[in-house]
């Protein structure tokens, strides 16, 4: 099996992992762990590789070819992606689109380029998604069922390059991670927020977006992906709130909470832990945090009282962090997880050379 993916430039500033987690990471598994050739093309979309080739006078099929699958995340450019998709068919190739989220439009506008979504769920020849809600809402525009590979990280890039340097906030910190879609669901931390600094010693911190209700607390600037451990390294506790009541949040994945539990630090015990998730109680967060075992789950009515618990009981925070650590060690590494990619890719390729037809 030959596969190419395309993924985002990961050394751009605020880009989003997610393409990075979906396809890059499992390719490169594939690639290094299987007699399987998979590469990906990490600063080159669709829309450039077309505008390019088109610019030169050259059929933009030609430039890449000889490949069985071709992935593409939900990070694309609509902008020549249905021209390539039908190349890759003539050329009997097999094209896997990959979401992590509900990018439809039904429950939320994002940049009215919903249609284009749907049309590229139902162009591919299989959707792989992160959760079995996901799996549901994209079945509604496939006729083949989606495939659910849950997210996983690189659990020993995080282990090792989170500990190269120390924090550059001293202190117990506690924030939120995020884009700006996360503007709603962050507004229910805003009372927390202020409680806990107001009453301790501690560091408020935001990443990524910075809400106009939490300008007041430490902001950090957008970095590159490959600095994204020793973001992740600052934080203590990540709090991964959301509106329950958000239709489009249902169909998210709890990839903030395997983040975070993955970003190691040094305690004090000499263990090694990461950050401590408290996440709004719903479907997606309790397929991977066990409340009070490797993270804590909390009704948004109840979050000052779980980061007061936090903050004062250092034994338990601990504790969870040193769990939430190994949990991701032992369930979403991707050295061992790749697997799911591969059986889903092989069978694809499987039943597409058996029936010499697309499905």
């Amino acid at each position: 099996m030959r596969a190419l993916g395309f993924i985002r430039y990961l050394g751009e500033f605020g880009v989003s992992p997610v393409s990075y987690y979906r396809v890059g990471l499992p390719l490169r598994a594939l690639d290094e762990f299987t007699k399987h050739e998979a590469v990906t093309y990490d600063q080159i979309g669709l829309y450039n590789m077309f505008s390019m080739a088109l610019q030169e006078g050259i059929d933009p099929g030609e430039t890449i070819t000889g490949y069985d699958i071709y992935v593409i995340s939900r990070l694309y450019r609509d902008d020549g992606a249905d021209e390539y998709v039908e190349d890759v068919h003539s050329r009997g190739g097999l094209v896997v689109f990959d979401t992590d989220d509900d990018l439809t439009e039904e429950h939320r506008h994002l940049d009215g380029k919903g249609e284009e979504f749907s049309n590229m769920v139902g162009r591919a020849d299989l959707v792989t998604v992160s959760t079995p809600y996901l799996r549901d809402r994209m079945g509604k525009y496939t006729d083949r069922r989606p495939i659910v590979l849950p997210n996983h990280v690189d659990f020993g890039w995080f282990a090792r390059s989170s500990l190269l340097r120390e924090k550059q906030h001293p202190g117990l910190n506690i924030g939120v991670i995020g884009t700006k879609t996360h503007y709603n669901d962050w507004l229910f931390l805003e009372e927390p927020f202020a409680r806990i600094a107001e009453e301790y010693d501690v560091n408020i911190l935001t990443a990524g977006f910075e809400p106009d209700y939490l300008a007041e607390y430490t902001h950090i600037e957008g970095v590159p992906y490959k600095a994204y451990p020793q973001l992740m390294r600052e934080f203590d506790v990540v709090c991964c709130a959301l509106d329950p009541e958000d239709e489009f949040n249902k169909s998210k994945s709890s990839i903030k909470a395997l983040e975070s539990m993955s970003a190691a630090r040094r305690l004090s015990n000499g263990k090694v832990g990461g950050a401590v998730p408290v996440c709004t109680d719903m479907t997606l967060y309790r397929r991977t945090v066990n409340d009070g075992h490797n993270g804590l789950l909390v009704d948004n009515d109840d979050w000052y009282e779980a980061l007061k618990m936090l903050v004062e009981d250092e034994r338990t925070r601990n504790r969870i962090a040193y769990r939430g650590h190994r949990w991701v060690r032992d369930n979403r590494d991707i050295r061992k997880g790749y697997r799911l990619w591969k059986r889903a890719y092989l069978d694809l390729l499987e039943e597409h050379n058996g029936n010499r037809r697309h499905v």
